[in-house]
């Protein structure tokens, strides 16, 4: 049966994320200030962790252990409204009523402790005045010489003096303003040039820093030529007014014309799509693109349909890796490099490329977690998608522990049939089954009771029913998902063809071969027309046909729909994708059916060295092919390699399952079958027993697969001669059948089969070969050819060959022709009936 993927999903919270994204975010750093050492050269600052910066209105940050700090701004402008350190206080308290612009240069804020600001203030109070005392002494010592030279008079000479000394008495404020301001120069972020006339003026060598300045130019020619240089600019940001009026004007026009194309191809892209001319929608998709390469939604829409109609993966990743060079503009821990990553983890998880498609998803959950946090809500999406890779990957530890966390997070209706369709892989039906009605519960609430989610539920739902062997609720459920598709889509959709391919798959089991072809070319038709002749639809529609050619005995029909399978997907995927192991495996059981067995183990082992080098030795599509090579051994008659093949496949299914899995049964059912042909009747039948206990514990109630095993018991039991006891065992199978299948499917007919043989073994040949003739009448009315059908004319060939010779020659010859057609003269029955026949002869 083919079911949809694991619900791969890519729904952030978009609008809320990015109306946080459009604020800036300013970066900073808080240090205590560079300051200049008794030679003049500079002692850099150092970074202060932990200090809180909290702007007015609200948003708040912590610097990290590098002092650097990242904080959101509630607008363009901003003021700040604390900083805060225990044992610092802000070097400059100006900073908290000044206004703030956003800016790409780092917010530098300096801290120091009291006592270091008190000593820095201090220390640039005593240089500056040690300065000015000096300065002092320099002028009594130039007007005590003046008076000796008798350059002044005495009334000068106390006038000079008075006015010194009157001076001195306004340096204590000019002092104070001083220290202050050198107390507070940061000189990390100074000029070289300044810090050296710093140094000068605080230690008194005035002379020096006004040479240096001089040597910058006379001022007043460069305010000349500043004043100059503004009138220059004040004409030209005028015409740049004028410019820019103008190119707004052009500007606004091309806008305009671009979103006008840009609509005329999308539009374009809608039309050829409804025509299913996917080649031509494609066109307009990727012609709008490239119209704005920045546009990353465009690129995204791209993607998508690439992804999903052109099933082009290759071209889809590299869609994604356009948006992410945009994406990327804002740095890499931007919500929508999350997006991307997340769509990319998505196309490599359906490629195939399990590795990949992990690292894009933690690579998206990281940047959320980043930016939202580790408990938020838009991380459920993330997590349902790491869960859904890790279950394609086959490990599904992993995968249930990512659904978990993406519920704690988020109560989704796509985890919740996340978690139902892994509980349905490891045979936990009622645990599938409750999971998938809290999804109903959740999307009937969001959407009504017409939507495409709860047709998939549905859908889903159908195939529990389905692996249960309740097919009446089955094909409920499923018929209730069409009807809504078919409600929304009308008659032409994927899924649609979904819901064909799973009612196929159910008539197929039901023996009603005719109707489920007939759902599978319904199928077919709606792939061919909406997606082409190659992709990997097609791919799974051709394997699921060449299925229900082999169980109508159809080898060479069905050889070509595997090979036809086969050739589609190594032309989309890698050679090693666990779709491409299906066929070969597929191709595998055909060639084993048709007696070709060096095909068929070339086929099991070129499988088996893909899968092995993907996932190691301990995987459940392993443990299949080791099950098959062991059955293909198994009819060769080399029964030491069946039991070698197929105790491996049952230790890797017990290492992942446990001992209640239907892989498991499967396994025990397989051994049972090698001891049976060996002869060694015991362990058969603990095989058989074992087998049938797990299924009992899985189903609960009458399954064909229970039948199935009372069956063989019942075969085992008429080789150990107890035929009341086998009967017994091959009437409950008959019952379950008939109960579940109606009178005319092919396992009615195997029931009658070994019914005869019972009867054959008692001696009661009417009654044998009246069961022989009832199973001939079904398998005929079933199949024109089949090895089935030779089976029973070589089975009543042997009931006739003690009694009547010509019926028996008959009979052995219609078997004879009807092996011929699948096996060669030297297959082991084949010699056996020709044996036979010259006996008589």
């Amino acid at each position: 049966m083919s079911f949809k993927h694991l619900s791969l999903t890519l729904c952030l919270v978009m609008a809320a994320l990015f109306c946080n994204a459009q604020n800036k975010e300013q970066e900073g750093l808080v240090k205590t200030r560079g300051r200049l050492d008794s030679e003049g050269k500079v002692i850099p600052g150092v970074a202060i962790p932990d200090a809180s910066i909290i702007l007015k209105g609200g948003n708040s940050t912590v610097s990290e252990k590098d002092g650097e700090f990242s904080i959101m701004l509630p607008a363009e402008t901003y003021y700040l409204q604390n900083v805060q350190k225990q044992g610092y206080v802000v070097v400059d308290q100006d900073i908290l009523s000044k206004q703030y612009s956003y800016s790409k240069n780092p917010l530098v804020l300096t801290m120091e402790t009291p006592t270091q600001q008190m000593e820095d203030e201090l220390a640039a109070e005593r240089k500056i005045r040690r300065t000015l005392t000096r300065q002092l002494h320099e002028r009594e010592d130039e007007i005590e010489r003046l008076k000796e030279e008798n350059k002044i008079t005495a009334d000068q000479y106390r006038e000079a003096l008075q006015k010194l000394y009157s001076d001195q008495e306004n340096n204590e404020n000019l002092i104070s303003e001083m220290a202050e301001r050198y107390s507070k120069i940061d000189y990390d972020y100074l000029d070289e040039f300044y810090i050296q006339v710093s140094n000068y003026i605080l230690n008194g060598e005035l002379t020096k820093a006004d040479s240096m300045l001089n040597a910058k130019g006379n001022i007043d020619e460069d305010i000349a030529s500043l004043n100059q240089l503004k009138d220059a600019n004040a004409k030209e940001r005028a015409e740049l007014t004028k410019r820019k009026k103008k190119l707004e004007k052009s500007e606004a026009m091309a806008q305009h014309q671009l979103e006008d194309i840009a609509q005329r191809c999308y539009s374009k892209y809608e039309i050829f799509k409804m025509q299913h001319q996917n080649d031509s929608a494609l066109y307009y998709l990727e012609k709008r693109a490239s119209l704005d390469t920045m546009n990353v939604q465009w690129m995204m829409e791209a993607e998508e349909f690439v992804r999903d109609y052109i099933v082009d993966y290759e071209k889809a990743i590299e869609y994604c890796k356009r948006a992410l060079k945009v994406c990327y503009t804002n740095g890499e821990n931007d919500i929508e490099v999350s997006i991307v990553y997340g769509a990319m983890g998505i196309v490599y998880n359906i490629w195939g490329k399990y590795d990949m498609a992990l690292e894009c998803h933690t690579k998206a959950k990281n940047i959320q977690i980043e930016i939202c946090g580790e408990d938020s809500e838009e991380l459920s999406t993330t997590y349902s998608n790491l869960g859904a890779v890790f279950y394609n990957a086959g490990k599904y530890d992993k995968a249930m522990n990512c659904f978990q966390k993406a519920l704690e997070l988020g109560n989704s209706a796509t985890t919740y049939n996340n978690i139902a369709a892994l509980y349905s892989k490891l045979d936990m039906y009622e645990d599938a089954l409750c999971n998938y009605q809290k999804a109903i519960d959740i999307q009937l609430k969001l959407y009504g009771e017409v939507s495409p989610d709860i047709a998939t539920s549905y859908n889903n739902i159908g195939g529990i029913y389905h692996k249960l062997n309740d097919f009446e609720r089955a094909l409920k459920y499923l018929n209730m998902s069409l009807e809504l598709r078919m409600k929304m889509y009308g008659e032409s959709h994927l899924d649609l063809a979904n819901s064909y391919i799973n009612l196929g798959a159910i008539y197929g089991v039901l023996g009603n071969f005719e109707e489920s072809m007939n759902y599978y070319k319904k199928s077919h038709d709606i792939y061919i027309n909406l997606l082409g002749s190659k992709n990997l639809h097609i791919a799974l529609i051709s394997n699921n046909i060449g299925n229900l050619y082999r169980n109508q005995g159809k080898y060479e029909e069905s050889l070509d729909c595997f090979q036809n399978s086969l050739n589609i997907r190594q032309t989309i995927l890698d050679e090693n994708h666990p779709d491409i192991v299906q066929n070969y495996n597929n191709l595998g059981v055909v060639y084993k059916d048709l007696g070709k067995y060096n095909e068929a183990i070339m086929c099991y082992t070129k499988a088996l060295e893909i899968e092995i080098e993907n996932y190691g030795e301990v995987c459940s599509s392993v443990s299949l092919i080791y099950s098959n090579m062991g059955m293909l051994y198994n009819q060769l008659g080399e029964y030491d390699n069946a039991l070698e093949y197929i105790k491996k496949s049952l230790n890797i299914r017990l290492k992942i399952y446990d001992n209640s899995n239907l892989d498991v049964a499967l396994s025990y059912n397989n051994l049972g079958i090698v001891y049976y042909n060996m002869l060694d009747y015991e362990q058969a039948r603990d095989c058989f027993n074992e087998s049938l206990k797990i299924k009992l514990d899985i189903y609960k109630t009458s399954h064909y697969d229970i039948a199935l095993t009372y069956n063989n018991l019942g075969a085992l039991c008429e080789k150990l001669g107890d035929y009341n006891e086998s009967l017994e065992f091959l009437n409950k199978s008959l019952k379950m059948n008939l109960e579940l299948l109606g009178e005319s499917h092919p396992n009615i007919a195997t029931n009658y089969v070994c019914l005869a043989n019972v009867y054959r073994s008692k001696g009661d040949f009417e009654i044998a070969l009246d069961y022989y003739k009832q199973a001939l009448d079904i398998r005929l009315n079933i199949w024109d050819e089949h090895v089935a059908i030779a089976d029973i004319y070589y089975n009543i060939a042997i009931l006739y060959h003690e009694t009547n010779r010509n019926m028996a020659l008959n009979y052995y010859y219609k078997a004879l022709d009807m092996f011929g057609k699948y096996y060669s003269n030297d297959h082991k029955i084949m010699i056996e009936i020709n044996n036979r026949i010259n006996d008589l002869i």
